[in-house]
């Protein structure tokens, strides 16, 4: 099963008792594999004993303390461990004096011999005074741990990696000095080694742990990884104009358009703008054909004249193209249309859309006048001493043809 970290489901709670007053203190711990737990008072290990009982039932830790003490009081923590990693939880512990008169009892440390005399003995059980730390290195390196400990009589240290004893061999030695310096050397460290160290020291007073976690990086895992950046930033592009728009200037009542071709990976997002704005209604058209952006402006007015814009972004960055709106007079060429271009309006009127200058022997007359709309109505009168003739009535779309009368 793939190893998961262990987690403290249940958390230790604070409490407070009277002294001499039995302590259950629990929580409830998961993880896989089972994790190894210890528990702590005020730092150091808490060995099982006749006043203090560890039990494990399922998921949950216990430590029971028959009878409390004042020297009991204090903080007290739960450490849980495996393969995948360590979860803890903590509380304080008080314990209220009880008046017996300024006696309270405490614990008397073990007896033993010693140069064959029977006397008190200094409590001589393990202790760490140099912890493990947690370890990174990269595969095919060298790795040390080391931890000091202390106790009567020196105590002996041995190793496990995720709870399994380290055997010495070419690649890992293990060594420990009078002074209780110990150390863990691996050379050439592969992916195999990572995990977590555990040193425990034992004597015949007690035992007591360290924990190191040690993580292990592969070369190729980091090449991969350095590998799998360039492929990500090869698989962007920031947005470019392979083709550019230009300023312009159109005679009132014209038309233009504006073109370029946008490229970039992902595919831009594009938005045209109008003096800084967006583009809307039904002066502005906007199309796309493949990578090619249109803009087209059906009939351009002094309102339109401005700043066009075409913005091009993606998550790699964003490519502007700017151009200028320039609106000139109208021009007569531009505002008049030939004498074919006869067109009826809604009340059945026609009007001339271009004039034409027609020369004979007779006199010719051109004026024009200017409607409301400020649109030139051109009026031809034409004099001659011929007799009176028909145009020939001309047919618009599906309107009425339209008879014109004059003399010749």
């Amino acid at each position: 099963m793939e190893p998961v970290k262990p987690s403290v489901q249940i958390h230790l709670r604070d409490q407070s008792v009277f002294e001499g007053k039995k302590v259950r203190l629990d929580c409830v711990i998961v993880g896989t594999p089972e994790p190894e737990v210890i528990w702590y008072h005020n730092g150091q290990p808490v060995k099982e004993s006749a006043e203090f009982q560890l039990i494990f039932h399922g998921d949950r830790c216990s430590l029971i303390i028959q009878e409390a003490l004042l020297e009991d009081a204090g903080n007290y923590k739960v450490v849980a461990i495996n393969s995948a990693g360590e979860a803890s939880s903590q509380c304080l512990l008080n314990v209220q004096a009880v008046d017996k008169g300024g006696v309270h009892a405490t614990r008397e440390p073990a007896e033993a011999k010693v140069n064959g005399a029977d006397d008190k003995a200094i409590d001589g059980a393990p202790k760490f005074t140099q912890l493990l730390s947690d370890m990174l290195v990269v595969a095919g390196d060298t790795v040390t741990m080391e931890c000091t400990v202390i106790g009567q009589p020196p105590p002996t240290v041995t190793w496990a990696l995720n709870n399994k004893e380290v055997q010495q061999s070419e690649r890992i030695h293990m060594s420990q000095d009078a002074d209780g310096h110990c150390t863990l050397r691996i050379t050439n460290v592969s992916a195999d080694d990572k995990g977590v160290y555990t040193a425990k020291a034992a004597n015949q007073q007690g035992e007591c742990k360290c924990f190191s976690h040690l993580n292990v990086k592969t070369p190729l895992l980091m090449g991969a990884v350095q590998t799998q950046q360039v492929e990500e930033k090869e698989k962007t592009c920031p947005p470019s104009f392979s083709q550019l728009f230009a300023d312009v200037t159109v005679p009132d009542g014209g038309h233009t358009k504006f073109e370029c071709i946008v490229t970039g990976k992902p595919t831009p997002k594009v938005k045209w703008l109008f003096n800084d704005q967006p583009v809307s209604g039904k002066d502005f058209l906007v199309s796309t054909s493949g990578n090619r952006q249109v803009l087209s402006l059906p009939r351009v007015t002094k309102a339109l004249a401005g700043k066009i814009t075409c913005q091009a972004e993606n998550e790699a960055g964003r490519a502007t193209c700017v151009a200028i709106v320039n609106v000139s007079e109208p021009t007569m060429q531009t505002e008049m249309q030939t004498i074919d271009d006869l067109n009826l309006n809604e009340s059945g009127v026609f009007e001339m859309k271009r004039a034409v200058f027609m020369e004979s022997s007779s006199t010719s007359q051109f004026s024009s006048t200017t409607s409301q709309t400020g649109r030139i109505e051109p009026v031809v009168n034409i004099q001659a001493k011929s007799t009176k003739s028909e145009f020939a009535s001309h047919k618009i779309g599906d309107k009425p043809a339209v008879q014109v009368s004059g003399y010749l």
